[in-house]
């Protein structure tokens, strides 16, 4: 009958269109693995889209990337000369700077993540405002750096067998963060709490320490400190000898 026709070639219909309407699963396999959670959740966060971007634009030239999107993640940039190249305000989560130059490079408000520094110079930057979370600086030369123009809320920097000249951290928490085999040079801690820190095998210079938290601190094999324990918290502090020597003359005392 022309009812049962009819509902035959509606039920035809039906099947087709199932059969030609991909499956949610298929749909969500056009998209890259890493954005799954944000297409379900109908959302793409401004940073998942610079990180799509990043994804599909990994073998553009790093000074083009660095022009076209101000959030990198998972790069490697290496013998960069950042000094022209404007990153201001510029956000890097988990990257490797190589044997890069920052002289004079604006770094204010720039956000470092979870990055790390080899082999990098970096001289007297404008820091103000910048975050440095979970960074290391391993084997470069800083010169002229004011840690104190950083955010406070995020600043967890580590330095590994690198050399400070001319560094001033004035209010900075630097609690439990290692300074390990480097030279620190005409440098000041003010203010700082350096609870649990550790030094080890650091070389001191005509550093000034002065109102700082050094509690449970490791000097362990440092040398050419000169702290003042009248100006600074030293209780459980780990020093060696011959340099722990170095608090017998704030005591007025003298060995013979």
């Amino acid at each position: 009958s022309t009812l049962y026709k009819q509902s035959n070639y509606n039920n035809n219909n039906l099947v087709s269109s199932k059969k030609d309407k991909p499956k949610a699963t298929e749909q969500l396999e056009m998209f890259p693995v890493f954005d799954i959670n944000a297409i379900k959740a109908g959302v793409q966060s401004k940073r998942r889209s610079s990180s799509l971007k990043n994804f599909t634009q990994n073998d553009t030239p790093p000074e083009k990337e660095l022009e076209n999107s101000s959030f990198h993640a998972g790069r490697t940039y290496t013998s960069l000369d950042f000094a022209e190249i404007n990153i201001q305000k510029h956000e890097f989560e988990n990257c490797t700077f190589k044997s890069c130059h920052f002289i004079k490079a604006n770094l204010a408000e720039c956000v470092f993540r979870d990055c790390i520094f080899e082999t990098c110079e970096i001289v007297v930057p404008v820091l103000e405002g910048a975050q440095i979370f979970g960074t290391s600086f391993n084997s470069c030369k800083l010169m002229g750096l004011n840690f104190a123009d950083c955010s406070e809320a995020l600043f967890s920097p580590c330095f590994n067998d690198t050399v400070l000249s001319s560094c001033t951290f004035e209010g900075n928490n630097l609690r439990r963060l290692p300074f390990v085999n480097c030279k620190v040079r005409d440098s000041s801690f003010i203010y700082c709490n350096l609870e649990g820190s550790r030094f080890n095998d650091t070389d001191f210079e005509a550093t000034t320490f002065q109102d700082c938290i050094f509690d449970k601190a490791d000097f362990s094999g440092a040398s050419g400190y000169e702290i003042n324990p009248f100006m600074n918290k030293i209780k459980g502090g780990i020093f060696s000898l011959p340099e722990a020597q170095s608090f017998l003359y704030y005591l007025g005392i003298k060995i013979e």
